[in-house]
């Protein structure tokens, strides 16, 4: 149970609908907590919008973020909750394989792609790609087949199991947030959310930090 139990409860009426982003990764890693609180609060409409665009807030298609960043556009309000840590992940077919002959899909579009593209230049710099792809869903396919490495944090890596670790975790430098616009920022039920994602985030906080 996390602190805003004690505060939302069924009988509350008139709790307008939340709309929570955050990454595929992320949505895959909290998936049962996040059916757990539908289920412990059904006055509470949340909807799940697995996207990293900040700017799906700014144009209110969302109205919390849980997002991956060094730092957050000012424009909007929240809190900074933890540090990320990294590896590189593959299937464990690739687990003997030099790094520098590792296989690579790049990744064109999103907050993710930093980490990604700072991986493949310190495992194989002279690497050229034919092909790309604009989805983490497809990347992550890939890399249980064995046709990419990809960088992931360590709770999300480590919980996948068609993944094995081919590094060890490090700091990225990057941290976790939970975000909204300034203008939804006093609404009970975006102030429920983001409660809720932060007693979330910081009870797996060593997870996302140490990778391990």
């Amino acid at each position: 149970m996390f602190a805003l139990d004690r505060e939302l409860t069924s009988e509350q009426p008139n709790l307008a609908p939340v709309r929570l982003t955050m990454s595929n990764p992320l949505a895959s890693f909290f998936i049962e907590d996040l059916v757990a609180f539908a289920e412990r609060h059904p006055a509470l409409e949340l909807e799940i919008v697995v996207d990293d665009d900040f700017r799906n807030i700014a144009r209110r298609e969302a109205d919390v973020a849980l997002r991956r960043v060094k730092q957050p556009p000012d424009y909007l309000f929240g809190r900074r909750l933890c540090a990320v840590a990294d590896a590189l992940y593959g299937a464990p077919s690739l687990r003997t394989r030099p790094k520098k002959r590792l296989p690579w899909i790049g990744w064109q579009r999103g907050l993710e792609a930093s980490a990604l593209e700072a991986a493949r230049l310190q495992y194989a710099p002279e690497a050229r790609f034919s092909l790309y792809a604009n989805s983490l869903l497809v990347l992550l396919e890939a890399a249980r087949k064995g046709k990419t490495a990809l960088t992931l944090s360590g709770a999300s890596g480590d919980a996948d199991p068609g993944l094995v670790r081919l590094s060890p975790a490090v700091l990225s430098g990057q941290s976790l947030w939970v975000l909204t616009h300034p203008d939804l920022s006093a609404g009970p039920s975006v102030r429920i959310v983001m409660q809720f994602v932060t007693d979330l985030v910081l009870a797996h906080q060593e997870a996302f930090e140490v990778g391990c």
